[in-house]
């Protein structure tokens, strides 16, 4: 059997395990069947179902679990240390530079923590400043041990699979692509992101939005042989998310952040700075 059809089998397979899992944790939330205060913690699980996908095809290639979770990129050294906290500034970056565009195409910009009693104690900006720092320092933790649960899968397995093959801007729309139809009951059922767009409109913008991500991470991928970059990425994304949606004054999430308009042309200005910066490959995990 030749390595393409053994890859293709594999590719299969973890797609099968990734959105059975998921989606048969979609079906209480979205049939109502759970409290709604559970629900947070279907969604964290939920984050685990790429990782049990991954786990699957390793065991049905009969390979060592803990030696090949360590070629798909869970490992963090000296040399790519500095990649972990690189990720997690990206989202800031994002963040900023969505406001900026924003305010140049005439969006209401507000501070997104102006009302809160704190802010009115110690000053606006004072607290939105700490809450940013509160919001990295999420994303480092927290976040990050609950988004590696999807890394290991998208960036990790996929990115082994398909990198060699098909390049990073091909894959980062692939990889996307898988990434955010893996959402699609949540935005068709609930709304998630896209309460507006509950419609292929809002799962359309929401795979662009993914596949420049993916093009990002990918990058941090490759030139830190980790995955563990992408999951900071990952997890100050999920953090930022509130901070961005309350800062732009847009009711129509499709046009503002964190997954609309803005956010796409400020994560595309990224993506082209990051195409730019020459790939000295580190510690990069051999293709299978």
């Amino acid at each position: 059997m030749s390595t393409l059809i053994k890859n293709l089998q594999g590719l299969l397979v973890y797609i099968a395990v990734a959105y059975t899992i998921a989606y048969l944790m979609d079906i209480p939330v979205i049939l109502k069947i759970v409290e709604m205060k559970y629900v947070p913690l279907i969604l964290a699980a939920r984050m685990y179902a790429p990782f049990l996908a991954v786990i699957t095809v390793i065991v049905l290639t009969r390979k060592p679990i803990l030696r090949e979770l360590k070629e798909l990129g869970i490992r963090l050294s000296t040399k790519n240390l500095k990649y972990f906290f690189i990720g997690a500034g990206v989202p800031y970056a994002v963040y900023a530079l969505g406001t900026l565009y924003a305010y140049l195409l005439g969006f209401r910009v507000v501070n997104p923590i102006a009302e809160l009693p704190l802010a009115k104690m110690f000053g606006p900006i004072t607290v939105l400043i700490t809450t940013l720092v509160g919001t990295y320092v999420a994303a480092i933790t927290i976040n990050t041990a609950f988004a590696l649960g999807e890394e290991i899968g998208w960036r990790g397995y996929l990115y082994i699979l398909l990198r060699p093959k098909f390049g990073t801007t091909l894959s980062s729309i692939i990889i996307g692509t898988i990434w955010a139809l893996w959402h699609a009951p949540l935005i068709l059922f609930l709304g998630y992101n896209y309460p507006h767009h509950r419609d292929i409109v809002g799962l359309g913008m929401f795979i662009l939005i993914c596949s420049v991500w993916s093009y990002i991470m990918l990058y941090l991928r490759e030139v830190s042989g980790s995955v563990l970059p992408a999951a900071t990425m990952h997890g100050a994304i999920n953090a930022l998310a509130g901070l961005m949606k309350l800062t732009v004054d847009i009711e129509d999430e499709l046009y503002s952040m964190p997954v609309g308009m803005l956010s796409l042309l400020a994560s595309l200005t990224v993506a082209i700075i990051v195409a730019t910066i020459p790939r000295t490959k580190v510690l990069t995990s051999s293709s299978k």
